[in-house]
């Protein structure tokens, strides 16, 4: 079944989330990375050198699709380039895994799902927080039913990327490469909202923007959305990348017989209980995402090996992302957007 060892690339080896990927896959015992990938040749060889790999290094993606060791590519280059890679890939007949967001405009989107349909490789998108040990256990108690029938939901995350000093802030104020701050940020979060309530899509979206620290930005970096949902809830969500606060990602579900806020449960029937209890699981954060990254990778070698997809597959992706481009199109035009729109 499957292959002895699958060749694995890095587009965007010599970037932050390239060295958190390459990590993850040579934890992988069924998994040998045969090419690091990047416009910074120096950067690539660099990490080669320091976790002693012997591979081929690149600076042309061209060169990596067509080499035939390589079965499983993953992208991690600036959100702008995600589609487009992601589309060379599968039609290239790799296996991709895509960093988020997959895409930053409708026309990506669309040309992914089109590309999808067209090809039988296996995708993901790295929605890493899936695999996070929090959202693991409420993925749990909500497929026993924990808390009833969910009718409301609210999603946030906040994050003062003026505070830290990561590559990607050079160009997460440009829209053109970005895309939004709903793409870049309320992604993790509504995609949990999605998972957790399992097949419940959003069906129309109204939402506000506004900036208040970043005036050389080209768009908000603080939206808020609400939304319809397709069982008769609602949810609201919230990206704000300029707040004067710690970092902060929240999902709180109330049920019919309960609720959830991050980790902590509460739940009716359970007798002389008038408070929540603490799960015993860790919020996100903004420790090392090393084991989530590791359960996520070996999530995917596993689907590869078993022709089997993946829960998190870039068809699947593509609604949490169309929720948000949907959000941020309602921001432009001042009025409610209705879904699906592509």
């Amino acid at each position: 079944m499957g292959k002895d060892k699958y060749g694995v690339a890095i587009q965007g080896a010599a970037g932050g989330w390239g060295v958190m990927h390459l990590k993850a896959y040579l934890a992988h015992p069924k998994v040998q990375v045969v090419a690091l990938c990047d416009i910074n040749a120096e950067g690539a060889k660099a990490r080669a050198e320091a976790f002693g790999l012997s591979c081929k290094i690149y600076t042309d993606f061209e060169k990596v699709l067509s080499d035939p060791d390589v079965d499983v590519i993953s992208i991690v280059t600036p959100s702008c380039y995600h589609a487009r890679d992601a589309v060379f890939a599968m039609q290239a007949n790799k296996h991709v895994l895509v960093e988020k967001p997959i895409a930053t405009t409708l026309d990506q989107l669309a040309l992914i799902k089109k590309t999808i349909s067209e090809t039988k490789v296996k995708t993901m998108a790295g929605f890493v927080l899936r695999w996070n040990g929090m959202f693991l256990t409420l993925k749990e108690l909500m497929k026993e039913g924990a808390i009833g029938d969910v009718f409301m939901a609210q999603a946030d995350f906040w994050q003062n990327v003026g505070w830290i000093d990561v590559p990607m802030n050079a160009w997460l104020g440009k829209k053109a490469v970005a895309g939004s701050s709903m793409l870049a940020a309320a992604c993790h979060p509504f995609d949990a909202v999605r998972w957790l309530l399992g097949g419940v899509e959003a069906v129309e979206v109204f939402a506000y923007g506004t900036n208040f620290v970043f005036p050389e930005w080209d768009h908000n970096p603080t939206t808020m959305a609400l939304m319809k949902l397709s069982n008769g809830a609602i949810c609201k969500l919230v990206s704000t990348l300029e707040p004067c606060a710690p970092y902060l990602l929240r999902v709180e579900l109330l049920g019919t017989q309960g609720a959830i806020r991050n980790n902590r449960l509460y739940v009716r029937r359970w007798p002389m209980r008038e408070e929540y209890i603490e799960l015993p699981c860790e919020v996100p954060g903004l420790a090392v995402l090393d084991d989530p990254m590791r359960l996520e990778i070996a999530h995917f070698i596993d689907c590869i090996e078993n022709n089997v997809e993946s829960h998190v597959n870039l068809e699947d992706a593509i609604k949490t992302h169309e929720a948000l481009m949907a959000a941020d199109l309602s921001v432009a035009e001042g009025k409610p957007v209705k879904l699906p729109l592509i």
